[in-house]
């Protein structure tokens, strides 16, 4: 993946530093970060990959996800992957 990918997050994970702890590549081949927090319109970022593996290196683990794909971080660090079902 070309690390200047735009990519959507929210303001919490950029500023705040919340753990990113869903990640979805959506059917349209779009990628989002989300964390724990619930997400408003006003909350959203555009952000590169870069960016986001500068803040958790660890996604690199997930960028190989297909499109229609998600993935839960779990309690112990590791990723569970789903068929994106909405």
């Amino acid at each position: 993946m070309d690390k200047n990918t735009s990519v959507f997050t929210t303001k919490k994970i950029v500023v705040a530093l919340e753990p990113i702890t869903t990640v979805i590549h959506d059917y349209e081949g779009e990628w989002q970060f989300l964390g724990n927090s619930d997400v408003t319109m006003e909350d959203l970022l555009m952000v590169s990959i870069k960016q986001i593996l500068e803040i958790d290196d660890t996604i690199e683990k997930v960028l190989d996800m297909k499109q229609g794909q998600e993935a839960y971080r779990l309690p112990n660090g590791e990723w569970s992957f789903s068929k994106l079902e909405y």
